[in-house]
């Protein structure tokens, strides 16, 4: 029902054919109404509990830059398997592209137990249009990353970065909750204390690790594929990069934003995927890698 458009996926992404890419995103369009419209007094695949959105390593969608920017595509799809009444677990591999959801606030038709984010390794929160995962309303919302950012201690307890340089990466993440991404067509379904029953998890986005001298901390920024030794120490204590979180969130987050290690992550409660496991296998990062984005002392300027 698709054809086989997507071919031209498989190159650099410098000269992919925007023009096949819209003719096949309108057939995926098309398909989520004629699902939409096949009974419709009885829901759609009314034993579906669990949706896996998988991603596709080496496609214009995992591919940055021109993923992110290339914004001309529906997500119906997607949109429409999460607000079906049946579905209690979703998670998704992709960021951007028709199967993923959109960023922002999203609030669903019918309660989602689980929303699951598992992060391509390389890629990650983004400044750009598209670049944040959705945050789902009245679910637990688990972010699957890969060691984005390692930051270094010689206690165990507080990092020696600064509070400049850890702003720097969390505001990515605090964008996440801010109203004006409030999903197109689902605004007048949110209300801000349904935050009282949305817990948002985020797995290995920090590192935190001890170094022992005659070891000196690397240059600032760095992060797990520029330093994979470090990575693979045991974690330390995260309550210092929780408080500075704490500190920009609204109130009504406070208590339901949460970092963690990866050896805390539960398996998928969608696919099974186990993020210890993963950690074992990990691929090649991404040459650009937008997880890593840090906003300088300058861009700052008086926000903190």
């Amino acid at each position: 029902m698709l054809g086989d458009n997507w071919d031209f996926l498989d190159n650099d992404g410098s000269c992919f054919n925007v023009k096949a890419l819209l003719v096949e995103n309108a057939k995926l369009g098309d398909l989520a109404k004629q699902l939409a419209n096949v009974c419709p007094n009885h829901p759609v695949l009314p034993r579906l509990e669990r949706v896996v959105m998988g991603g596709i390593r080496e496609t214009v969608w995992t591919k940055y830059l021109p993923g992110y920017m290339l914004r001309c595509y529906n997500r119906d799809i997607p949109q429409l398997l999460i607000d079906l009444p049946t579905v209690r677990h979703y998670c998704q591999s992709t960021q951007v592209g028709p199967l993923s959801l959109p960023s922002g606030l999203l609030s669903v038709d019918s309660p989602l137990e689980t929303f699951t984010h598992h992060v391509v390794p390389g890629h990650g929160p983004s400044p750009h249009v598209g670049g944040m995962p959705p945050i789902v309303i009245g679910a637990i919302n688990r972010y699957y990353f890969s060691c984005n950012h390692i930051l270094v201690s010689m206690d165990g307890i507080r990092p020696v970065e600064s509070t400049h340089q850890v702003y720097g990466i969390v505001t990515l993440l605090l964008e996440m909750f801010h109203p004006r991404h409030l999903c197109t067509d689902r605004i007048e379904a949110y209300d801000p204390e349904a935050a009282a029953v949305t817990t948002v998890e985020f797995y290995d986005f920090f590192r935190h690790v001890r170094i022992h001298p005659p070891e000196s901390r690397p240059d600032f920024p760095f992060y797990g594929v520029n330093h994979m030794e470090l990575a693979n120490r045991p974690a330390e204590s995260l309550q210092a990069l929780q408080d500075s979180l704490d500190a920009y969130l609204e109130e009504h987050w406070r208590g339901r934003v949460i970092f963690k290690n990866r050896e805390d992550a539960p398996a998928c409660a969608a696919c099974d995927l186990d993020p210890k496991e993963q950690w074992k296998v990990q691929g090649v990062m991404m040459k650009d890698n937008p997880s890593s984005v840090y906003l300088s002392e300058d861009v700052l300027g008086d926000l903190i």
